[in-house]
């Protein structure tokens, strides 16, 4: 049958104080105002007078639910789709009255089932009656961030923020219709963004609100807190193999993949590891460093060294300018006293401490022991093996021509004026004659400085010539270079090699012996 509805209004409440109920009409329609004519129909009272909508329904009781079964209990309404399961869904006030809520749950109201929106095709919106996606939400702001979504869980009976993702607006805001994601998780309470998405396409991780100057030029920025930070990336591999690779970082380009990177790799144990850095040389991937334990920790591949005239062999490169490099440190020592190797002013400088100097060894052809001859430097004393204090020169006759005695030795050495001096001051800060203060216990502490005065032994009562005087007799062992004497920078601060000194001395002591037997004859002529 059909029940229609004529009048404007039916207004049954002073008439039955009872519900209302229309049964029998599982097959047949309810028609109100014939629908044409726009009709409306209102359950309840209407205290607040609204005009809108064609079902108004009101709950004059306005309870608050805090469960399913008080959301069912006191809802404003109540759907059950048909009659072969409990399914309904009730839509009532929560929040204490600043919100409606929508529960599908059963008979008993223990379960939580599902609520589809458009299930067979469609779009839903949030915020916004046009969605262009299967999912719109508006955040609804233009010039400022906020979390659009909460993530939240029970704690000790309440609801609390775990988890947030948001939107940000770039500078520029509308103009520039730019903006990017952040996400969010809870610590102590709060919620701390933790993951930044900008609208330049870089990931920040650990943002929590550092300045980002820096961070925004790079595709991925990993910034850790002032306190108890530390955090990276982690690349683990889920198994305990060894001879495996654990991870790898590599770099390409869009025409070629894997032009170079960092790869981490057990090598023959689980708990032992090797790290290798690629790089590509025309197509060819190639290691120029690796990074291993055992005794060779540290491998630098390069090219084969030009021992000739030519350069560009390629290998470690320490350069800090043309004739400048940053020193290689041996031992802890970084200060002004460091014990290192460098380059300064193309000079190559190579500093070993005060007291034990420097060594050069050689291996032996088997074993690993080193062989006994050292070459030693210390502090103003060189050896050489066995102790001798002189060095070998080239001297093999089959690299000699137009070999001729030499003549008139005995004459040369005349001209030479050895003499006694004492060096400067200037020069003696040059050549850092000072004094060793050996006060400490520990050797290795012991240092030589201005303050604690000259070394004499050092500086003074010196025997030897005089540069300028030597070179009129032996031009050719003279050799000039820079030297610093206090503020004056002498460009042509003279030196002395005496190699040619020896064989005219060995020369001049033969023609001294030949004058000397000479005399001698003439002596005995005279006797006999």
């Amino acid at each position: 049958m059909a029940v229609k509805v004529t009048k404007p209004q039916v207004d049954l409440r002073e008439e039955i104080n009872q519900a209302l109920t229309l049964s029998g009409l599982e097959n047949q329609s309810i028609i109100v105002n014939g629908l044409e004519s726009k009709g409306k129909v209102q359950i309840g009272r209407n205290p607040r007078g609204y005009t809108g909508g064609h079902l108004f329904v009101h709950n004059d009781a306005g309870l608050d639910s805090t469960t399913k079964a008080e959301l069912s209990d006191n809802a404003v309404l109540l759907l059950q789709p048909h009659s072969s399961n409990s399914t309904h869904m009730a839509i009532g006030q929560v929040n204490g009255g600043n919100g409606m809520g929508i529960q599908v749950t059963n008979a008993s109201r223990t379960a939580n089932w599902d609520i589809a929106l458009n299930p067979f095709g469609g779009a839903v919106g949030i915020g916004t009656d046009s969605p262009t996606s299967k999912l719109t939400v508006d955040s609804n702001i233009s010039s400022s961030s906020t979390t659009v979504i909460d993530i939240l869980q029970s704690t000790n009976g309440a609801d609390k923020q775990v988890a947030g993702i948001g939107v940000l607006v770039d500078n520029g805001g509308e103009s520039t219709n730019a903006g990017g994601m952040f996400f969010q998780t809870a610590s102590g309470g709060a919620l701390t963004e933790r993951l930044r998405l900008t609208s330049s396409g870089s990931l920040e991780l650990g943002y929590s609100g550092a300045a980002r100057q820096q961070a925004d030029s790079q595709a991925l920025s990993i910034i850790t807190p002032a306190t108890g930070g530390g955090q990276g990336i982690a690349l683990k591999r889920l198994d305990s193999n060894s001879d495996q690779q654990l991870g790898e970082i590599t770099f390409s380009n869009n025409t070629q993949d894997g032009l170079g990177g960092m790869r981490m790799k057990t090598s023959g144990a689980v708990n032992t590891t090797q790290l290798n850095f690629d790089i590509a040389s025309s197509g060819a991937i190639l290691t120029p460093l690796k990074v291993e334990s055992g005794p060779n920790t540290v491998v630098i591949n390069g090219t084969t060294a030009d021992t000739g005239t030519t350069g560009g062999s390629r290998g470690l490169s320490i350069a800090t300018a043309g004739g400048t490099s940053c020193p290689i440190y041996f031992g802890s020592e970084t200060n002004s006293a460091q014990k290192s190797m460098y380059m300064t002013g193309y000079w190559i400088y190579l500093r070993g401490h005060q007291n034990e100097g420097i060594r050069f060894v050689f291996s032996q052809g088997a074993g690993s022991a080193p062989r006994s001859d050292q070459y030693e430097f210390k502090y103003n004393s060189a050896y050489r093996p066995t102790g001798n204090t002189t060095w070998d020169g080239f001297s093999d006759g089959r690299a000699k021509e137009n070999v001729q005695d030499m003549t008139g030795a005995l004459d040369t050495i005349s001209q030479l004026r050895p003499v006694v001096f004492d060096w400067t001051d200037d020069y003696a800060d040059a050549m850092n004659m000072f004094e060793m203060d050996t006060t400490d216990e520990h050797s290795y502490n012991h240092i030589s400085v201005k303050e604690n005065g000259y070394d004499l032994t050092r500086k003074n009562g010196k025997i030897g010539f005089i540069a300028q005087e030597f070179e009129t007799v032996f031009p050719k062992d003279i050799t000039q270079l820079e030297v610093q004497l206090g503020d004056e920078k002498v460009e042509d601060f003279k030196t002395v090699n005496y190699d040619s000194l020896i064989p005219t001395l060995t020369k001049a002591i033969q023609e001294q012996q030949a004058q000397i037997q000479a005399l001698q004859q003439r002596l005995d002529d005279l006797e006999g």
